[in-house]
């Protein structure tokens, strides 16, 4: 499906790229190691607002009370040297055995292209003696990852490197009638932490109001995210919503957009590959048939333990 898709975007992959990504796959790279990727700078959140400021209250930072300091204690006087002790130059002894230098150990060889060269022909022998398996059927594995990784690259070009954020309290019970219990005693203003503390099961943070801190959308289970983000105003509380946990009751404090960590763009880029590819095989109307059966070559021989 993805090479069908690869020629219709006009992407085709050369046997010099194809040999370029096998030389890295060996760890022999002809221009020099790749500089590695520069790691995201570190996001500064926004400072609180007047409304966060009302619904999570700073804490106090205690006071460290000065200690006394102990006054110096006196040194007693040390002995002297003599003056011929701290001069005296020590007499090397004729008979004394040369202590040995120990051996400088080899620095490593620098990989070469000849001996990139001799590690995939031997890897290359070894799969054609071992697995019946062909140094072009090989390159073949090579030039559909590098097909998959340029229309991956193609369908992703447009993804926005940010993810969204929010920041959430939410107090956790077993029963969606001690929710309601809960939701009640919000809507009749009743301090959030103050309940949070008595009514809540979530020991990891009931304590603290429930605070969550910030999160992305895929930290949270399915349930509780798509609630959470679909909150819009500071202060905003939810309907009570059904988890693997229970149901929680959510309240908004803070949203913002991020720069993406590495691995976020990653998965993002992914999430919508895989989006496209499956509204792509859905319009293909790909049927699948058994006909592979007759084709399962016989040589080596399945083992028995595999075919029971």
């Amino acid at each position: 499906v993805i090479a069908n898709q690869a020629e219709k975007m006009g992407i085709t992959v050369s046997e010099e790229e194809i040999d370029i990504a096998l030389q890295e796959a060996f760890g022999y790279f002809a221009n020099g190691t790749p500089t590695p990727e520069p790691t995201s700078s570190p996001f500064a959140t926004a400072t609180l607002s007047p409304k966060q400021l009302t619904l999570v209250p700073p804490t106090a930072t205690p006071t460290m009370e000065p200690t006394a300091t102990t006054g110096p204690t006196a040194t007693p006087d040390a002995a002297t040297a003599t003056p011929d002790a701290a001069t005296a130059t020590p007499t090397e002894d004729p008979n004394a055995t040369p202590t040995e230098e120990p051996t400088p150990q080899p620095t490593a060889t620098p990989y070469t292209l000849e001996g990139y060269q001799k590690s995939y022909g031997d890897y290359a022998a070894s799969l054609e003696t071992d697995a019946l398996f062909s140094e072009e059927q090989f390159r073949e594995i090579f030039r559909a990852r590098l097909i998959y990784d340029k229309v991956l690259a193609e369908v992703t070009k447009d993804v926005v490197a940010s993810t969204d954020y929010v920041w959430a309290r939410h107090i956790l019970v077993a029963s969606e009638e001690e929710a309601a219990v809960i939701e009640g005693k919000l809507a009749a203003g009743q301090d959030w932490s103050a309940l949070a503390a008595e009514f809540s099961t979530d020991e990891s943070n009931k304590n603290n109001g429930g605070d969550l801190g910030w999160f992305n959308k895929t930290a949270m289970v399915t349930e509780f995210s798509d609630a959470a983000f679909a909150l819009t105003e500071i202060g905003e509380i939810s309907k009570p919503v059904k988890t693997s946990f229970g149901w929680h009751i959510i309240q908004l404090l803070g949203r913002e957009t991020r720069p993406a960590t590495s691995d976020e763009l990653d998965q993002i880029k992914q999430d919508k590959f895989t989006e496209w590819l499956t509204g792509v095989k859905a319009e293909m109307k790909i049927e699948t048939f058994d006909n592979w059966l007759g084709k399962v070559p016989t040589i080596p021989a399945t083992p028995s333990s595999l075919a029971q």
